[in-house]
Order: structure tokens, then C-alpha cells, then sequence
């Protein structure tokens, strides 16, 4: 499994930890018409990609955190590939949701980060 974001790799998502969902961007007419009837036009399909990652440390969450939160690089390049024979591959420019930072305790005087995940739009 390959995922890189911004053209850094990144661990790979927990098991079933990438999905995406195709969103459809409808023209500024879509709705209902005074028949009850939907119109419009799907302008595009873009996806909304979701990663979940396994425990992780805070270096490790920095090193996240410096490509999908830097205001300087509003959208950045993620690329993913499953390397399964599915053939499940992402490539695209996004931007990032806010990211919550799940504390679950501690190991060794640091601090244990479950539950990490992120949401990116594609552009």
C-alpha cells in the first residue's frame, strides 16, 4: 500500500482505513421543477476521501499535519495505490478538513495518538 500526500509517503491506513465517496457537483439550476420533477446537470464527480491510521506517534502526526495543514499549500497532491490486484489508486489534488488529534494515553512519557484520521476534498 503506497500513500503519499504532498509527495511525502505516509504510513499506510489501518485495514478498510481508505475509502472515498463520489460526490457530484450539480450546475446552479439543479433542483426540483414545478412538476416535481428533478432537473440539472452533473457538472462533475469528485471524490471526498477519508484515511484512517493505525496508533501513532506525534512525530509522526507532525509529519502529517505539515502537508494537510499548511495554509501556504491550501491543496496538495495525494496519490494512492493499494497495490492489490483491485486496482484501487487515488491521484488528485485536495484540501483537508480539520483534523482532531485523539489522545489515548501515554507510553514512555509520550503521548499515544488512536483514532487518527483525515478527510480530504478533492479540488
Amino acid at each position: 500500500m503506497i500513500l503519499k500526500i504532498n509527495n511525502v509517503v505516509m504510513p499506510s491506513p489501518i485495514e478498510d482505513g481508505f475509502t472515498y465517496t463520489e460526490e457530484k457537483i450539480w450546475s446552479e439550476n439543479a433542483g426540483r421543477n414545478n412538476k416535481g420533477n428533478a432537473i440539472g446537470t452533473i457538472l462533475a464527480i469528485k471524490k471526498t476521501i477519508d484515511i484512517q491510521f493505525p496508533i501513532l506517534d506525534h512525530k509522526t502526526i507532525d509529519k502529517i499535519n505539515n502537508e494537510v495543514s499548511n495554509q501556504n499549500k491550501p491543496f496538495v497532491p495525494v496519490f494512492y495505490d493499494s497495490e492489490l490486484n483491485d486496482g484501487l489508486k487515488f491521484n488528485g489534488k485536495c484540501y483537508f478538513n480539520s483534523v482532531a488529534v485523539p489522545v489515548k494515553g501515554f507510553r514512555n512519557g509520550k503521548s499515544i495518538v488512536k483514532g487518527y484520521k483525515i478527510q480530504g476534498i478533492q479540488q
